[in-house]
């Protein structure tokens, strides 16, 4: 009813109304947060971030691509950055995409991550939030976002660059829960530790105690993969702490 609504109203004939539709094959319906008409062109013009309820079905922040055909996880980061529609990141998604890209790493560790294009991404969404989009979604959709950067881009500067996430419900780690992890390898460590103390205390305090406890248990089997002790010896000690008493703990002032 909604479809055959949208192409009434864009072919000015209100008697379609009446005449009606037959329903997709359910094998069609993904994503009822992203509506896709088959006859809308993926390049048809939105309005921009400023205006006021979007016209187009599918309006977007017209986010440069730039490297994201050649690097893993970025294709289905720039469409989920792009698209307004999309709030929350599909894990299963962006894997598929982690995966898609043969080579002996998953991450870019060693180059400044200041010109990368997630960081561009994050900087446009942050400063172009649309009217008429919901201030908390939307920083929900910017926090998912750091995640993936923090985690597809260890470095040092990464952290302060990207900051953690706002909300405690997404964690700091949340991307890692797309990646096998003993794909990674010693990368991740790029960060350092005092970075990776601030990124798990962030994420074991998540008042999701199962998406928490995936997250523990996906550091275990990466530091298990590592078998780095200085990684163990500084992590340790907070993958070792009960959930519940950990999210206590941060939650403290300091």
């Amino acid at each position: 009813r909604g479809a055959v609504l949208a192409e009434a109203l864009l072919a000015g004939d209100p008697g379609r109304l009446d005449r009606g539709s037959a329903p997709p094959p359910t094998s069609q319906i993904q994503d009822l947060a992203e509506p896709v008409p088959p006859r809308t062109p993926e390049d048809a013009p939105s309005p921009p971030a400023s205006s006021g309820q979007p016209i187009h079905p599918n309006p977007r922040m017209h986010l440069r691509p730039e490297a994201a055909a050649a690097s893993p996880g970025l294709a289905y980061l720039h469409r989920f950055a792009d698209r307004i529609a999309l709030r929350r990141l599909d894990l299963a998604l962006l894997g598929e995409d982690l995966r898609a890209i043969a080579r002996d790493s998953l991450l870019e560790p060693g180059s400044d991550p200041a010109g990368h294009p997630l960081i561009g991404w994050l900087a446009t969404l942050t400063e172009q939030r649309p009217d008429w989009v919901d201030g908390r979604d939307w920083g929900i959709k910017i926090d998912q976002l750091r995640s993936a950067a923090l985690f597809l881009l260890p470095h040092p500067r990464s952290l302060d660059l990207v900051g953690l996430p706002d909300s405690p419900a997404v964690p700091a780690l949340l991307a890692a829960l797309a990646a096998d992890p003993r794909s990674v390898g010693d990368e991740l460590a790029a960060h350092g530790i005092v970075s990776l103390r601030r990124m798990l205390e962030h994420s074991l305090a998540c008042p999701d105690l199962t998406l928490a406890t995936d997250i523990r248990e996906w550091m275990g089997a990466w530091l298990a993969t590592t078998g780095n002790p200085e990684l163990e010896g500084g992590l340790g000690d907070l993958m070792q702490l009960p959930l519940a008493a950990r999210a206590t703990d941060v939650a403290q002032p300091r």
